[in-house]
């Protein structure tokens, strides 16, 4: 099977090659068949939704399953508006959350979206872009998948050479990366590479396992597991799992894998068995909550609270109260203090370790990034003078990589700490 889906789209001299979505819009000839052989295909495993009038249940010509997600993918992401506005002489998107393997595809797909004639083009490859381009800008990592100091210098180059010209740009970012700061994000249009969720699939499997356009959805969802675990699903397991022969079968196989990969009831510790009132949990579960919904595309990031600091005496349960919030909302945990980071040694050494927890959180995300002891940062309007430059390196430090992870998305920060009141006020300034 071809990886490009162009290939498998036909198309003749005269007639001009419709695009994915065309053809994913397109309703062949639709049967309902009685009740008893409708029961009957189901009690089979087949699906009575999926079958046409000839009596075939596939689509004539087979679709690869990565690509068809992929481009589902990003008509969610954009809708017709979002696509038209990207497309405008000097507009600059970024598309974040496009993890590292799924950024080839994606690249690929983006023809399938674009007008007649336009193309999608790099700045740094041949000719200049011409009036019907689309430039796509994205890290490149080496074999190992990793990103280079020497890489993120590159997608900065391209960014300035790129908008040199009118051509309207789109920036793919993994979580571990940012924009360079002079790129304030009030300038640019902002959006997120849009989950898998039940939608998305449904969309896509009415497409690659039926030759009416429709699926028994019904049975489909049922099968499903809950959207804030399939968005933990790499896009090679949703691959894998549409091998399956019906689309409820791949719904089934869908389960079956988050099933396995899901922590096993040791795991822990869960917001859920944590029990109280207090504003604490109250706003713990709140959060959980939201994020949650971010997970499934409910709630935009920009509606979450991002950053939380748990107080109290020694003994309360601040800690656990945050490593649940991660566990529950099905992110990734990384946690740091100040006194590990100063145990490394020299100012340089304990910077350097405190931004690489920071780019751990971006590389796990979506991740609760943990900063125990926070109080450790100490405040810059402190009598106390001894040290009084190391200390402002410190905290300008921090604040510059809180301000960073401020402008993503994936990451929440939670401070836990017994002293709130020797924290630097700009590290509690709303919004950060």
């Amino acid at each position: 099977m071809s990886d490009d889906i162009g290939d498998t789209i036909p198309a003749s001299p005269e007639v001009p090659k419709p695009s994915v979505l065309e053809l994913l819009s397109e309703g062949p000839g639709l049967t309902d068949l009685p009740d008893e052989i409708a029961q009957t295909l189901r009690d089979a495993g087949g699906d009575p939704f999926a079958v046409s009038v000839t009596g075939t249940d596939a689509p004539a010509i087979p679709l690869p399953a990565g690509a068809l997600l992929t481009v589902v993918r990003l008509a969610a992401s954009f809708g017709a508006e979002g696509i038209a506005a990207a497309l405008r002489p000097g507009a600059v998107t970024v598309l974040r959350g496009v993890l590292p393997d799924d950024t080839e595809l994606l690249r690929s797909m983006l023809a399938h979206l674009l007008p007649p004639d336009w193309q999608v083009k790099d700045p740094m490859r041949g000719t200049r872009p011409g009036p019907d381009a689309l430039v796509f800008l994205e890290a490149s990592r080496d074999s190992k998948g990793k990103l280079s100091d020497l890489a993120v210098f590159d997608l900065r180059r391209k960014i300035r050479a790129a908008l040199d010209s009118a051509t309207p740009v789109l920036i793919a970012l993994a979580p571990d990366i940012d924009l360079p700061p002079a790129l304030m994000p009030q300038a640019l249009e902002q959006r997120r590479f849009a989950p898998v969720t039940a939608d998305i699939l449904i969309a896509a499997l009415c497409a690659s396992h039926s030759a009416t356009r429709r699926i028994d959805e019904e049975a489909v969802r049922a099968a499903l597991p809950p959207e804030v675990q399939l968005a933990d699903l790499p896009m090679l397991g949703f691959s894998l799992a549409m091998q399956a022969k019906t689309a409820r079968a791949v719904a089934e196989r869908i389960a079956a894998m988050v099933a396995k990969a899901a922590p096993g009831p040791d795991t822990g510790p869960w917001l859920e068995d944590i029990h109280g009132d207090t504003p604490a949990l109250r706003a713990a579960r709140q959060i959980v909550r939201d994020l949650r919904g971010w997970k499934t595309g409910a709630v935009a990031w920009a509606d979450l609270t991002r950053t939380l600091l748990l107080y109290g005496p020694p003994g309360t349960g601040k800690s656990w109260i945050a490593r649940a919030m991660g566990n529950s909302a099905g992110f990734s945990v990384v946690s740091g203090t100040f006194g590990q980071w100063q145990a490394a040694g020299h100012l340089g050494d304990m910077l350097r370790e405190m931004r690489k927890t920071f780019a751990d959180a971006r590389a796990s995300a979506p991740s609760v990034l943990i900063i125990d002891e926070i109080d450790a940062v100490g405040s810059r309007e402190d009598r106390d003078r001894h040290n009084f430059n190391y200390k402002v390196q410190v905290i300008s430090a921090f604040l510059a990589e809180m301000d960073s992870i401020a402008r993503e998305e994936g990451v929440i920060v939670i401070g836990t700490c017994n002293h709130p009141e020797l924290i630097d006020p700009a590290v509690l300034r709303a919004g950060r």
